[in-house]
């Protein structure tokens, strides 16, 4: 493995732009910048693509391909007849995801880059990532919150963060197995691997334990494995572990503050509990929706689910995800779709099962990783985050580029120019206007003009359409507000942020009639008890409250319509 490889250094400067680019988005800087630096490397691909003129594609059996036709016939009538829009953001994402996967693939069929390329540059990022983050845990931050904070980094969240540097220690552990190094790196590796041991420690990330720990065990069986590398690398993790649990103990016996922000955190109670229930939830949205609600629906389809079984569910905070792929997955797509799509997959390992099991021999770093995100995606959600997903694809393409190895593996399509040049514009079109749509929204939610521009290049940005909707409002156009608050609910019924807006247009004109049926509706999202019941009540008895009506008269609605950043309705789920 060689450092100096000028393919080795771009990929090391990618994950760390990945992981230090900052953009003033709050949460969703992480999750918002990197599906935009996903659609920027799509794009490019697309361009290399099309410069080479040549596109090769794994040759599939007959039954593959008869799953796949079936997968996309089911897209095309699921548009069709309306059950998803091709012009979201979800839409977008899926078919970045799927460039990507061509992108590599093609990359490492014309040898323009090894898996080592990608290792190294995880590796550089990683260790860059550790050393400031862990600086200013242990030396800077002296309290819990601060410090939990700083361990999250520029992830804006530290469970993902904790995704990442579990993902990157099981990749060293698979590399001190593999690859063949000089002492120099090995020493490297083993050194990294005590400092993401020590980052995961303080984190307290308990689906990454499990994760690493099954992948750990997976390696073990192995036989092609040497277990004495393997129970060195385990012996620096467990040393790393302990060293880190003294230094908790000894931190505690001399501080003088009540908690310790340097303590592994195992109070995990209410997580636990919130998860359990989450998961309950979904589980009987998927039962009444077996066909599913839609790729990207998931946040307000929830909704009438959620909050019978947690009333105390706060109205600012929206899940985008139930803390398991697989079911979001099924309760997003249905179950006839997720059916093709494992019969696709069950056959595409079938058909190549030799090369599989000397896959598994021969690169044991392919499992172990495989191992890993298929217990993250039952307990965090990979698939929105876009650093995750760009390294998913470079996996992905390279297990298909070992299992389809030779030249009668492959296919060899050729696109006209025109139609080439065509689809890259269009896709590098979407990505400007859902990215430029998505920037607006979270850098000035409560710009009037900002707004309009946003929901004007994408109309599925919801945030945007409500906060155009407040600045009509305001400006008295309350029929263009209303219609667009309509046209909102049409597409997602259970938008509560909607309801309320439309309530207050409803109190406005003095139509108490429709204002109680839509706080009603609003009100039954929290177990008959939010923030808006006295107001249902009252609007239910035919009357309004005196300081509404002068807000009406004025053509201003209570100050309780600005959602501000504190109380951002998009805010992710913790």
């Amino acid at each position: 493995m060689v450092l100096t490889r000028t393919l080795s250094i771009l990929f090391s400067f990618l994950f760390l732009v990945y992981l230090f680019l900052d953009l003033p988005i709050s949460i969703h800087q992480f999750i918002y910048t990197k599906w935009f630096l996903n659609g920027l490397l799509a794009t490019s691909g697309l361009i290399w693509l099309l410069r080479e003129q040549n596109f090769f594609f794994p040759k599939l059996s007959k039954a593959c391909w008869f799953f796949l036709s079936g997968l996309f016939l089911y897209k095309f009538i699921q548009i069709f007849t309306g059950h998803i829009s091709p012009l979201s953001q979800t839409a977008l994402d899926k078919v970045t995801f799927l460039i990507l996967i061509g992108v590599a693939y093609n990359f490492y069929i014309k040898k323009a880059f090894q898996l080592q390329d990608v290792l190294v540059g995880i590796f550089v990022a990683t260790f860059t990532f550790l050393v400031f983050i862990l600086f200013d845990f242990l030396f800077v931050y002296d309290s819990i919150l601060a410090s939990s904070i700083q361990l999250a980094g520029n992830f804006g969240n530290i469970n993902i963060a904790a995704e990442f540097i579990g993902l990157s220690l099981i990749l060293q552990i698979a590399a001190l197995i593999q690859i063949q190094m000089d002492k120099k790196l090995t020493v490297g590796l083993y050194i990294l691997s005590a400092l993401s041991t020590a980052y995961l420690y303080f984190a307290s990330s308990r689906s990454v334990f499990l994760a690493l720990a099954i992948s750990i065990c997976f390696l073990f069986c192995i036989r092609s494995v040497s277990k004495t590398k393997l129970m060195k690398s385990v012996g620096v993790i467990c040393l790393a572990f302990t060293l880190c649990a003294g230094i908790s103990v000894f931190q505690k016996s001399v501080s003088t503050s009540a908690a310790s922000p340097i303590t592994l955190d195992l109070n995990k109670t209410v997580s636990t509990h919130t998860r359990y229930q989450l998961i309950l939830a979904t589980l009987n949205l998927m039962r009444q929706h077996p066909l599913g609600v839609g790729a990207g629906e998931f946040e307000f389809a929830i909704m009438p689910y959620l909050h019978k079984m947690m009333p105390e569910y706060n109205e600012y905070v929206i899940p985008h995800a139930p803390h398991n792929e697989y079911l979001r997955f099924l309760v997003e797509e249905g179950v006839p779709y997720t059916l093709l799509l494992v019969c696709f997959v069950v056959l595409l390992l079938y058909d190549r099962r030799r090369y599989l099991v000397t896959l598994i021999q021969d690169l044991p770093i392919l499992p172990a990783f495989f191992v890993y995100w298929a217990i993250q995606c039952a307990f965090q959600f990979p698939f929105t985050n876009g650093l995750s997903v760009l390294i998913i694809c470079i996996f992905l393409s390279y297990a298909l580029f070992v299992l389809y190895p030779a030249s009668k593996h492959i296919l060899r399509i050729s696109f006209p120019f025109r139609v080439s040049v065509g689809f890259t514009s269009l896709f590098a079109t979407f990505v400007a206007c859902i990215s430029i749509s998505e920037y607006l929204t979270l850098t000035q939610p409560l710009s009037p003009e900002k707004s309009r521009i946003a929901y004007t290049l994408n109309s599925r940005n919801w945030y945007a359409g409500i906060n155009h909707s407040i600045s009509m409002i305001n400006n008295g156009n309350l029929s263009k507000a209303r219609k667009l608050l309509r046209t909102e609910l049409k597409k997602r019924p259970h938008n509560f942020v909607a309801l309320r807006e439309l309530a207050y247009i409803e109190l406005a004109e003095q139509n108490a009639h429709e204002a109680c049926r839509l706080l009603t509706q609003y009100d039954s999202y929290f177990d008959n008890n939010s923030s808006f019941r006295s107001m249902r009540l009252n609007s239910c008895l035919g009357s309004i409250y005196p300081s509404q009506a002068a807000d009406v008269s004025e053509g201003v609605l209570p100050s309780t319509l600005v959602l501000t950043s504190q109380k951002h309705p998009k805010a992710d789920y913790k």
